[in-house]
Order: structure tokens, then C-alpha cells, then sequence
């Protein structure tokens, strides 16, 4: 059993069966990366998921998760100040500058 982490802000943890540890090249970029298979909930199918988003143990996932929570209410606050001292301009469209 292992923890997936990927969704924790959104669907929170999720537990997965997994088969085994391969390491799978994409095929658009060629990079390979180290990836847990895991067994899709729905029918036979096989899923695989980065080793960096996925935890061993619950105690992890948690601890994980909060990190995730935490990094993300700073980056909402640092979003929200920029959102207060903006200033709306109003812009001609097309803009005459820009020449294709």
C-alpha cells in the first residue's frame, strides 16, 4: 500500500496498491523517470505515477500534504497582495506594437 500526495489539496490522500517500481521514458520528451505502477481502480488497467508523489507511509503522506497546504496558503497570500496594489490599464486592442 502506498499514499499518493499528487491530489492532496484537491481530493486529499489517496491509497493505492502498487505493483512495482519501473522507470518509464515519455515518449514526447524522452526523460526517463523512476515511477510506482499501480493498479487502476476501475478495470484492469495499469497506472504509473511519479515516485515524488507518492508516500510509503501514512505518517508521510500527512506530513507531505501539510507541507503542500502550507506552501500554498503563501503563495495564495503573495497572489492576493499583488491582486490588491494592482492597477487596471486600460489597453487599445489590437495593440498597434504588436506586428505578427
Amino acid at each position: 500500500m502506498v499514499y499518493i500526495t499528487r491530489y492532496a489539496l484537491d481530493k486529499g490522500i489517496l491509497e493505492a496498491e502498487i505493483l512495482t517500481k519501473a522507470v518509464v521514458t515519455d515518449s514526447y520528451t524522452k526523460e526517463k523517470e523512476t515511477c510506482y505502477e499501480l493498479v487502476a481502480p476501475v478495470g484492469k488497467a495499469h497506472y504509473f505515477i511519479p515516485v515524488s508523489e507518492v508516500e510509503e507511509t501514512l505518517e508521510a503522506a500527512m506530513q507531505k500534504a501539510e507541507e503542500m497546504r502550507k506552501e500554498e496558503i503563501v503563495r495564495l497570500k503573495e497572489r492576493i497582495k499583488e491582486l490588491e496594489t494592482m492597477t487596471i490599464e486600460v489597453q487599445r486592442f489590437p495593440d498597434p506594437s504588436c506586428k505578427e
